[in-house]
């Protein structure tokens, strides 16, 4: 479990990376039926709206883990793990003519409750701004 978490952790990062259609067919790749989203509880079509917005803000984003700062921790009773790490981030804007990073404090929440491991928990803050 704590293998499959930390890989799906990297994965969901460089997918976000990625396209827009990659990002936004990755929420109904990963997450479950209903999710707690930063505090609130959304189905995948909520998440899916908010992404949506945050995609068409930031056309260009740049995610990365942060070596050394992932920690996953597992309760096999619950069949779920957390897990907890740095990123570094970048998103752009270019009509805009934005660009804003930083480093956050991500989590995510994988339950093994199903025939995959899925979201159930995402959630963090930013921990600075600029360049880091």
């Amino acid at each position: 479990m704590r293998d499959l978490s930390a890989d799906l952790a990297n994965s969901y990062l460089r997918i976000w990376s990625s396209s827009d259609e990659a990002a936004l067919q990755d929420v109904h790749e990963v997450y479950a039926p209903r999710v707690n989203f930063y505090g609130r509880m959304l189905d995948r079509r909520g998440i899916t709206a908010e992404k949506m917005r945050f995609v068409r803000r930031w056309p260009i984003r740049r995610y990365s883990l942060r070596p050394g700062t992932t920690h996953v921790n597992c309760d096999p009773a619950r069949r779920s793990c957390v897990v907890k790490t740095l990123i570094d981030w970048t998103a752009a804007a270019p009509r805009r003519r934005q660009v804003s990073r930083g480093v956050s404090a991500f989590e995510l929440g994988i339950g093994f409750a199903g025939g995959q491991p899925l979201v159930i928990y995402e959630g963090g803050r930013v921990v600075g701004r600029g360049r880091l």
